[in-house]
């Protein structure tokens, strides 16, 4: 009896210190919810939800899955922030992903032109949060991917300025901005694809050329 009690404690413990499978994707019946993680595949970044510094605002971001300090490479819903633990991310079965807050408001969406059947979102290894038909792992097919609307941060693998196909214009943009007075200002680096050999630095309603060859 004392042997098979010895046994069944160390199968408790088993239970207790075994590590949890990490998942890289959700589907239509997985509600992810503030504590919930996405990890993708080879273990290079990681979704969840994130408060800056000592505020209580919540946000939806992907960041480095393997570095110590967390370091955020794209954040959803940049200028609507939830202030608490109460955020939810759904995907619907047209294959648009909503951010919830705690009265059940979507306070950010994504978009796409074409429906799925079995609609799954995807963090890839890439960093790339993709939503796309499940078991369909051409990224050419995707209904909607986080690549295509970067915030302030350029990862290999993405690309800037006006997708051919889509007309989508594609370009990265600080968050915070620069505090003047007591105006907000948002700066914008922009790939003019129109005239290639310009960079150009947004500010508001008006452009300054940073490099031209």
């Amino acid at each position: 009896m004392d042997c098979f009690r010895s046994l069944l404690f160390c199968f408790y413990l088993l239970l207790i210190i075994a590590p949890s499978t990490a998942v890289d994707s959700i589907n239509t019946t997985q509600p992810f919810k503030d504590g919930d993680f996405l990890v993708s595949a080879g273990g290079s970044f990681r979704l969840g939800f994130y408060s800056f510094g000592a505020s209580t605002n919540r946000y939806l971001c992907i960041w480095y899955n393997q570095i110590s300090s967390t370091n955020i490479v794209w954040v959803a819903n940049r200028e609507t922030p939830i202030n608490d633990s109460s955020g939810v991310l759904r995907i619907t079965s047209q294959g648009i992903l909503h951010l919830l807050d705690q009265t059940g408001s979507s306070i950010w969406s994504s978009n796409s032109s074409r429906s799925a059947t079995n609609p799954v979102a995807q963090l890839l290894d890439s960093g790339n949060l993709v939503v796309r038909e499940e078991g369909d792992g051409n990224l050419e097919n995707s209904l909607w991917q986080s690549f295509d609307y970067p915030g302030d941060t350029f990862l290999p693998e993405m690309k800037l300025g006006r997708n051919t196909a889509t007309g989508l214009d594609r370009y990265l943009s600080s968050w915070k901005g620069e505090i003047v007075g007591d105006v907000k200002k948002q700066y914008t680096f922009r790939y003019q694809t129109d005239e290639p050999e310009k960079m150009d630095f947004v500010h508001q309603h008006y452009s300054t050329t940073l490099l031209k060859q």
